[in-house]
Formats: C-alpha cells, structure tokens, sequence
C-alpha cells in the first residue's frame, strides 16, 4: 500500500529482541531456548496484526481507496 508500510515480522521480532536487550541489565535475548525470544516473537505478531489493522483503516479512510461496501455504509450514515 502507498500510503502505509507494513512492517516485516523478523523486523518487528528483532525490535521486540532489542528492547529487551536495552531494558533489562545482562538479557540475551539471542539464544533460541529463551523466554525472552519466545516473548518477542508474540510481541512481533501482535504489531504485525496491529498494522494490518492499521493499514486496512488507513485505506477506508479515503473515498479514493475504501472498499464499496464501506463506501456505500459511509453514503447512507450521511444521508447521500
């Protein structure tokens, strides 16, 4: 999409990793068997849901890229 960039899973799991790095003294979050990966992996899902949600209001935002059906909705909420 032009107007919205939906970032990568590895790049969301490996900014979840970083901040776990910086936030808490002497975490490895690098080895595989860790809580710490384990919980950026889930952290890096839940963005990359987030901006798809994001992305999908983004485009219904604009009558130039929102679905007809949204459009239509939109039509009769303002009495068109």
């Amino acid at each position: 999409m032009a107007g919205y960039k939906i970032r990568s899973l590895d790049e969301l799991g490996a900014q979840a990793r970083q901040f776990f790095i910086q936030s808490v003294p002497g975490a490895v979050a690098s080895v595989w068997a860790n809580t710490f990966t384990v919980i950026g992996k889930v952290l890096a899902l839940l963005d990359f849901e987030h901006d798809l949600r994001r992305a999908w209001l983004f485009k219904q935002i604009f009558a130039s890229t929102a679905d007809e059906m949204w459009l239509v909705r939109h039509g009769y909420e303002l009495g068109l």
